[in-house]
């Protein structure tokens, strides 16, 4: 994620965060909520340096699901975050994660065909 170091175990309820290496912050941060090798990896969300300093609070949190299915002999990935109804500003954040996701999802294609 934009050029972070991702540190977690990979455990259900272990922390997962991604980390600059070049300043050692944490630019994004929470949980593993599900995981199934070669399948699914559910994970929440928080930005701690958003420039509107929302809470952290768990209801400020967002949920990302990643999931792998078998079609027609190939593997497709299926990405969704949300739920932003009920986040702080969460029409903001949802538009902001948009252009995240624009942005990620190309690299991830790249990695993924190599």
């Amino acid at each position: 994620m934009f050029d972070c170091e991702l540190i977690s175990d990979f455990k259900d309820d272990s922390a997962i965060i991604w980390k600059w290496a070049s300043d050692n912050k944490v630019y994004v941060k929470g949980t593993i909520a599900g995981i199934k090798p070669g399948k699914l990896l559910q994970f929440t969300v928080f930005d701690p340096n958003a420039p509107d300093h929302y809470q952290d609070v768990p209801s400020n949190y967002t949920m990302v699901t990643y999931e792998l299915s078998s079609e027609n002999g190939r593997t497709a990935l299926a990405v969704t975050q949300g739920d932003f109804a009920g986040v702080t500003d969460g029409e903001k954040r949802y538009n902001e994660t948009i252009a995240g996701w624009d942005s990620i999802l190309p690299k991830i294609k790249e990695l993924a065909e190599k």
